[in-house]
Formats: structure tokens, C-alpha cells, sequence
């Protein structure tokens, strides 16, 4: 038996043409209703009569029901009857489907037992030479103009120097 394809996220209406015969009370108001099974639950939706045709409205059931294929029945109930003139299975399937995969962006670590003590640099002193300002007061002026004088280091002076022996030396004179 071929299944009826139904969308889970979206409302559906089902159209069944019934033909009912033999019926002792000819005033007697037939009462459709369509069922659908799953292992859990059975849901039950009323059917209307229009222009001689039952019309069966199935909501969104995407919340309810998985992807599946159930089986499925229209009941006819008239004077105080039951009757099953239709089975079939029903395929719920969603609409659209959209599915997404985490990336995962590998990054350098930096190594948190690393410090500064560890990072080197070395440097070295050429020329050192002190500029005083014109504007130093008179006292000071001996002072001054032997500190404006240039002095290059000696070759001894002029040695590389790591930044933990730099700081160090700033730090501990």
C-alpha cells in the first residue's frame, strides 16, 4: 500500500469522498473523524462535511510526531455505528530541512608558564650623551656643562644586555 505524503510543519487537508448507503433513518447526521497511530499515542482529528465531501484539516505536527510512516484510518460513526470504509499509512515528512555542523578552529596556546624572564633581547649602548637645557640655574652650571659633554663608552661597557638583567639593574640599583 502506497503512503499518503503529509508535511509535519505545516497545516494539511485531507479530502475524502464517502459514499454512505442502506441507513434506516434517513435524518441520521454522520460524525467523520480521521486517526492516525504511533506507538505512544493515537491522535484523532474531526472531519466536516462541504459540498458533499469530508474535509479532514491535520495541523502542524513537527512538535508531536517524528518522521514516519504511521498508519491512518477514516471512522464513520451514524446511528450509533462504527465503521472503517478507508485504512492506509501515512508518510510525515518535514518540509525543509536544514542541518548545521559545528567548525572547530584550532588555536595556538600560549603557554601560560612562560614569562617575561624567559622572552630575551639584547641591546647595546654606543654613544651616551647628555643634553642640558640653557635655562639651568647658575649653581648648577659646572654640573651641567660636564654632563653635556659626549662620552663614548669603552669596549667593556658595550655588552649585550637580557631584559631580566636589564631590570635588575634598574631595579636593584
Amino acid at each position: 500500500m502506497e503512503a499518503i505524503q503529509l508535511r509535519l510543519d505545516e497545516g494539511n487537508e485531507l479530502i475524502f469522498e464517502v459514499n454512505i448507503s442502506g441507513t434506516d433513518s434517513p435524518n441520521a447526521v454522520p460524525k467523520y473523524r480521521f486517526l492516525c497511530e504511533s506507538t505512544k499515542m493515537s491522535l484523532t482529528f474531526e472531519g466536516s462535511v462541504d459540498s458533499g465531501k469530508v474535509h479532514v484539516n491535520v495541523p502542524v505536527l513537527k512538535d508531536i510526531l517524528k518522521e514516519g510512516r504511521y498508519p491512518a484510518r477514516l471512522e464513520v460513526v451514524i446511528d450509533d455505528r462504527y465503521f472503517v470504509p478507508l485504512k492506509m499509512d501515512i508518510e510525515f515528512k518535514n518540509s525543509l530541512k536544514v542541518t548545521a555542523e559545528s567548525v572547530t578552529v584550532n588555536k595556538k596556546r600560549i603557554d601560560e608558564n612562560k614569562t617575561a624572564e624567559d622572552t630575551q633581547a639584547s641591546a647595546r649602548l654606543i654613544k651616551n650623551t647628555v643634553q642640558v637645557s640653557t635655562h639651568t640655574p647658575a649653581s648648577n652650571n659646572k654640573r651641567a656643562e660636564t654632563a653635556a659633554k659626549q662620552q663614548p663608552l669603552s669596549s667593556a661597557k658595550r655588552t649585550s644586555l637580557t631584559l631580566k638583567e636589564k631590570f635588575k639593574k634598574k631595579h636593584h640599583s
